[in-house]
């Protein structure tokens, strides 16, 4: 293999720009023994490391959200960070290997016009495609914590083309302190992780989309903590909602700006149904997963109205209840041993969970289980803490990975760039030391929220709170910003499935063709739309289940 049988193609990102030095690409930032690295000394970093081939060394070392590319005449490197923040695609098309940062361009170049069945099937009833699979079967994508290489031995006449993974989510010991002691390690850890978010600011603003979560409320009081002066608080949602309210509580208390955007049925409607909307899906979807729209109408008012700096950052709070035990499952904790088929259908029943796919005539159950199989190998039986462990594993390189993390996806849509600290390697090196029984719950960080993030505002994740709310106002955001509830906002934009172009081009009986949209959940509207946009803007096919 030589560069002749390369095709790489690296976009013009609109924020976290490509920089090239030789045989290097990078994107994004890291930390390599606690040294910023960015653009052309990144790069230099990188090739250091390529010369002597010590890919797993380096990337076990780097701290930060990077995608990187390397090539010579006989091999192609390309690896993402321990999220998969700034995706990457390729494909082996006719002898030649394809690398991209957006998957459409490969698909493109090499005309690939049928949709896998059950990775579409996946996708309608996740919002995601599992694994290193995309919607197309010839076209994969790199998993979180992994790189690609692809070659040739000269001195072997070989070629080889695989993926190597070089961080997993898993635990391999626990931390033996006493409470006390872990909560101090914690609050050290966040000061050390915010420390090296302000440093990668510039003094540029910080926006953060402030919530009555404790996520993002840890991110503003850490940063007022170490002293930074430049920051702005968002929120949204039908006027009067409890989390603005708490919202705009905190940002009293720090006396910090503090923007709301208003939202209605009436505007949702408009915006879901805009060029700007349709575009945006097709700039974050990359047929894999579909575009995060919750905060997509937020952003746009905030550039619209000029009520943030074009340089701002924004920082949302993601994936800080991963770590700190939201999705510990409660029912394998007071078990003796875990079955893989009770691991398997926890797996299935809160994740695989739009559309009523059970009740098919087609019997997704096997290959959703052999993907599910693939990625965190279900045992025969195991202990409590371990299946615990798989299943957060399965949570941080799917629904994380693909689902979370790629709503950043949105303010790089409009121009700004964006940080997840709650993803440092720190934060994870910590809380991977943290037992299931001390995470479970949040017990531990909720301690830890209580001594030390205590404000004098409205309790965060008030349940009361949260559930009158629900019950009085079905259309405003109960909880973390999100359209929770069999009656979301979301779904009441009185699109019917009907209005979906050609449904009969989507091969699945689970999808009732008189149904209103409105009565199925709100993941199951948006992947339904987007698979058919994506089938209309492909002009693609979707193959029949074999």
């Amino acid at each position: 293999m030589n560069n002749s049988q390369i095709t790489l193609h690296l976009s013009e990102r609109p924020v976290m720009k490509w920089t090239h030095h030789e045989r290097v690409h990078v994107c994004g930032y890291a930390f390599l023994d606690e040294v910023r690295l960015e653009g052309r000394a990144f790069a230099e970093q990188v090739g250091r490391y390529a010369g002597q081939q010590q890919w797993d060394t380096l990337l076990q070392k780097m701290n930060g959200f990077f995608a990187i590319v390397y090539h010579d005449e006989n091999q192609l490197f390309a690896a993402t960070d321990r999220i998969r923040s700034i995706p990457l695609f390729y494909a082996e098309n006719e002898g030649r290997v394809y690398l991209s940062d957006r998957a459409e361009w490969i698909r493109s170049e090499c005309g690939f016009t049928t949709m896998d069945h059950c990775s579409s099937a996946e996708y309608l009833v996740t919002g995601f495609v599992t694994g290193g699979n995309t919607l197309f079967p010839e076209l994969h994508q790199l998993k979180a914590g992994t790189y690609l290489q692809a070659g040739h031995s000269v001195r072997d006449n070989d070629r080889h083309f695989k993926t190597n993974r070089y961080f997993e989510f898993l635990r391999d010991s626990i931390n033996r302190d006493t409470e006390a002691q872990k909560i101090e390690q914690l609050h050290a850890t966040h000061r050390s992780v915010f420390e090296r978010l302000v440093e990668t600011l510039e003094g540029r603003r910080a926006v953060i989309p402030l919530s009555g979560g404790f996520d993002s409320r840890l991110i503003a009081v850490m940063l007022e903590e170490i002293g930074y002066d430049n920051i702005q608080y968002i929120s949204y949602g039908k006027p009067g909602n409890w989390e603005s309210r708490i919202s705009k509580e905190i940002a009293e208390h720090f006396d910090r700006p503090w923007f709301f955007i208003p939202e209605s049925r009436t505007s949702w409607y408009d915006w879901f149904h805009s060029p700007e909307r349709r575009e945006y899906a097709a700039y974050s979807e990359q047929l894999s997963s579909y575009a995060h729209i919750q905060d997509f109408p937020v952003v746009w008012q905030l550039k619209k109205n000029s009520l943030v700096p074009d340089d701002s950052v924004f920082i949302p709070g993601h994936s800080g209840g991963l770590m700190s035990g939201s999705h510990v499952p409660s029912r394998f904790l007071s078990r003796s041993s875990v079955s893989g088929e009770l691991l398997l259908n926890h797996i299935l029943k809160k994740n695989y969970s739009g559309w009523n796919w059970q009740k098919s005539d087609v019997n997704y159950r096997e290959p959703f289980r052999n993907k599910i199989d693939s990625l965190i190998d279900l045992p025969d039986h195991t202990s409590p803490n371990d299946a615990a462990d798989r299943y957060e594993n399965w949570i941080w390189q799917e629904r994380q990975a693909k689902y979370i993390v790629p709503s950043v996806m949105v303010y790089e849509f409009w121009g700004y760039e964006w940080r997840i600290p709650l993803w440092d390697n720190d934060m994870m090196a910590f809380w991977l030391h943290i037992s299931a029984d001390e995470r479970q719950g949040r017990a531990l960080y909720k301690k830890y929220i209580e001594k030390k993030l205590k404000l004098p505002v409205i309790e965060a994740n008030s349940p009361k709170l949260a559930k009158a709310w629900n019950r009085f106002n079905t259309f405003a955001n109960p909880q973390y910003g999100r359209f929770n509830g069999n009656r979301s906002l979301l779904k009441a934009l009185s699109i019917r499935v009907g209005d979906i172009a050609n449904l009969d081009k989507i091969p699945f009986d689970f999808i009732p063709h008189w149904r209103p949209i409105q009565f199925q959940k709100m993941t199951s509207l948006c992947s339904l739309r987007y698979l058919d946009e994506i089938r209309s803007r492909t002009d693609s096919d979707i193959a029949p289940f074999e």
